[in-house]
């Protein structure tokens, strides 16, 4: 038997939120939840949870889709989904009841990513408006990183010596020791020289590539406790100043994106072994798959193409001595 009043959703959405943090639920799956939430007030207003029906959740997900892609509602529907399979539980709606049931997830369809080629990324660092800039730059050609990666990284995390850099993976909760690249390594000192100048005595603790603060009349200083707060602007500046006229979806993914996919075709080139699962480890995928969509490839594909261009598709034909002889009637 359900209780005469069920919470409110905005009151629901709270208690779920504690619930999931309890659980150990990473705080971006959280945000997700929220948001998915938000949208279902603003669209059915601060409802109780049983009053949730098919049709209101009909009309929620269809506004959700006139300002947000078909891979966003989908992940808002699997929110939604989750968050009142919580309700049954918490006896806020029948245990047979799903407001969801039949409303399908939409049909995405495959999006090509644009990605700038390895030979234009000296290009697109010397577009970078100043010193900060490009080091934001560097981190998602050559080290693949998202956002909330590149922005966390604090001083204490590069070790030049020993070539490495240490990247909490906030996606997977993992804490990764990875590689430097001789030209990521460039970037680093080029960088750390000019921290020093503008800042003084670097500090560990210091994130790596920080915020800024206004010290006068359109004059900025590096903050160094600070972090960058929407470092999606920076590339989409930088974008502009390399040659972008559209940059209203771009951010660190296209770097990341462009840097990986140059490494693979590197590596495939080279007839690397094992080059996409090379590609997935530095991206930190849980799937080849997964790796695949993101670098808009499939491995046979690839092999397909390096085959075939411009090589013969029958060499044993084109290498037989034997002139075939025309049978008569």
């Amino acid at each position: 038997m359900l209780p005469c009043m069920t919470p409110k959703l905005s009151d629901a959405a709270r208690e779920y939120d504690v619930w999931r943090d309890m659980q150990g639920f990473a705080k971006a799956t959280r945000r997700n939840d929220q948001s998915a939430l938000r949208h279902l007030i603003r669209s059915a207003g601060d409802i109780r949870v049983n009053d949730c029906d098919h049709n209101i959740l009909t009309q929620a997900l269809h506004k959700m889709g006139e300002t947000c892609s078909a891979s966003s509602v989908n992940m808002h529907h699997a929110s939604l989904s989750a968050f009142f399979r919580w309700c049954r539980i918490q006896k806020y709606i029948a245990p047979d009841e799903d407001p969801l049931m039949g409303i399908r997830y939409k049909k995405v369809g495959k999006r090509d990513r644009r990605r700038i080629p390895a030979h234009q990324f000296p290009g697109l660092l010397d577009a970078a408006k100043t010193p900060r800039e490009r080091m934001i730059i560097a981190l998602g050609l050559y080290l693949f990183l998202r956002s909330s990666e590149a922005v966390s990284l604090r001083l204490r995390d590069v070790d030049l010596q020993s070539g490495t850099i240490g990247v909490t993976i906030y996606k997977t909760g993992d804490y990764d020791v990875m590689p430097i690249s001789s030209e990521l390594d460039k970037e680093l000192r080029r960088w750390l020289l000019h921290y020093q100048e503008q800042a003084g005595e670097l500090h560990p603790d210091w994130f790596l590539v920080p915020a800024k603060k206004s010290v006068g009349f359109q004059e900025f200083a590096l903050n160094p406790t600070a972090r960058i707060s929407r470092p999606e602007d920076i590339v989409k500046e930088t974008l502009r100043r390399f040659g972008w006229e559209d940059t209203y979806w771009q951010g660190m993914h296209a770097l990341r994106a462009s840097g990986a996919r140059a490494w693979f075709d590197e590596l495939d080139a080279n007839t690397v072994d094992g080059a996409l699962r090379i590609v997935q480890t530095h991206l930190h995928h849980s799937s080849v798959t997964m790796t695949e969509r993101y670098l808009g490839l499939t491995v046979d594909r690839a092999k397909r193409d390096r085959l075939l261009k411009g090589e013969a598709m029958f060499p044993s034909l084109q290498a037989s001595n034997v002139t075939p002889i025309n049978r008569t009637a």
